[in-house]
This record gives C-alpha cells, structure tokens and sequence, in this order.
C-alpha cells in the first residue's frame, strides 16, 4: 500500500496548530499580565484619593481648630496640589494601561482566529488523509478478494470441477 503523499504537509499543519496554540497562550498572559497592572493601578489612584481626602480632612480640622500658623497651611495646600498631580499622574498611566489592555485582547482575539484557522487547516487535511487511507484499505480488500476468487477458481478447475464424474 502506497504511503501518504501529503504526510509533510500533514506534518507541517500540526506544528502550525501547536504554534498557534502557544502564540493563544502568550497572548493570553500578556493580556493577564496587562489586566493585573490595571488592577494595581486603580488601587494606586484609590488609595492616593483616599490619603488627599484624609489630609484635607486634616487640614480643615486644624484651620477650624485654629491651631496651625497660616505658613503650615500654606505648606499642607501644597502637599494637597502635588497629591493632586500624583493622581492626575496615575490617572494618564491608568488611561495608557487600558489602551494596552484592549491592544492585548485584539491580539489574543487575532491568536484565537489563528488557532481556529490552523485547527481548521489540519483537520481538513487529516480527513483527507482518512479518506485515502479508507480508499486504499478498500483497494486492498478488493485485490484480496479477486485472488482469493482465482485462487478458488484455479483450485476448482485443477480437481476437475465442471466435469462430470461418471
């Protein structure tokens, strides 16, 4: 029986599935990894918010209380307006991770297009392959079946069969 004439092809479909496979599975990290820096970034901003509102807070209290010399103040204000840019930091470093973050599930979409090709590629060919193998199976068994036929027709025909016997 001949062998399969597109086995390379076969061969080369499989590899690419299984690296299409692992370009899903980075990208899914990536995506993972972006995802978590997010998360710990809106903490940041969240705890900062937290920490302005408390020395505001402060502030006040002390400038109610009277007990705070107006340079003090002035000083504390500062500190309030530079929380305030740390945050408005934060916050532009939040807006550029969410962009990363959409560009990390446009790629893990495009990995899982890739995939699903891939997997479609060698499926295709490794139901062709089925299919040669069933026809040659068949050719086989039908080769098989007209020897076995001569051969009875031969072992038929060397005892005299078509002969009368008497």
């Amino acid at each position: 029986m001949p062998g399969y004439r597109l086995e390379p092809v076969l061969k080369q479909r499989e590899e690419e599935k299984k690296q299409a496979a692992i370009a899903l599975g980075r990208a899914n990290e990536a995506l993972a990894l972006v995802e978590k820096a997010l998360q710990e970034l809106t903490r940041d901003i969240a705890a900062k918010e937290k920490q302005k509102e408390q020395k505001k807070q402060e502030v006040f209290a002390k400038m109610l209380a009277g007990s705070m010399a107006v340079r003090k103040v002035a000083n504390l204000h500062h500190e309030i307006k530079r929380m305030d840019l740390h945050i408005q930091d934060l916050n532009h470093a939040l807006e550029q991770k969410q962009k990363d973050k959409q560009a990390a599930e446009a790629a893990v979409e495009q990995a899982r297009i890739g995939l699903v090709e891939a997997t479609k590629e060698y499926k295709a060919i490794l139901k062709h392959k089925e299919k040669f193998l069933h026809k040659q199976r068949e050719i086989a068994k039908k080769k098989e079946q007209k020897q076995m036929d001569e051969i009875s027709s031969l072992i038929y025909n060397f005892k005299g069969g078509g002969q009368g016997d008497g």
